[in-house]
């Protein structure tokens, strides 16, 4: 997978036009690093901000144009990933890309980007409220097309 299968707050897949590896460049990489359910993925290569949790991460893995923000325990996966969709962040981001042919964040400067979050139970029922929003939202866009 890769920053173009994070679209609209989800992930999407395409089995017929998604890339496929072998089982052992797979092995590689998830030596260096497992995703788990709940890592918040944020693209930082091409299309800089867009962001989703992940659901299953059963057999996936992903280019480096993809960075996974893991949640403390005292953090809810889904304020997380509305934290990074806060024009703060975006600005952040985007004051950090760097300037080549196609233009990228690199994980150290992700890294410094600060995300303020209450405590963990409001940070959930933000949550919730965020994804219901999200949802009407889509609601309301299909009926208009």
């Amino acid at each position: 997978m890769s920053a173009k299968n994070i679209k609209d707050g989800e992930l999407k897949i395409n089995s017929d036009s998604d890339r496929k590896i072998s089982w052992s460049d797979f092995q590689i990489i998830h030596g260096n690093f497992n995703p788990l359910p709940g890592d918040v993925l944020l693209t930082i290569v091409g299309s800089i901000g867009e962001s989703c949790v992940l659901k299953k991460a059963d057999g996936i893995a992903f280019q480096r144009s993809v960075a996974f923000l893991r949640p403390t325990p005292s953090t809810d996966s889904f304020f997380l990933k509305a934290g990074t969709e806060t024009q703060h962040f975006q600005n952040e981001l985007n004051d950090r890309k760097s300037s080549s042919a196609q233009a990228g964040i690199y994980l150290g400067a992700l890294s410094l980007v600060p995300i303020r979050a209450p405590c963990l139970l409001e940070q959930k029922e933000l949550g919730r409220f965020f994804i219901k929003v999200d949802f009407a939202i889509a609601l309301h866009q299909r009926k208009c097309f």
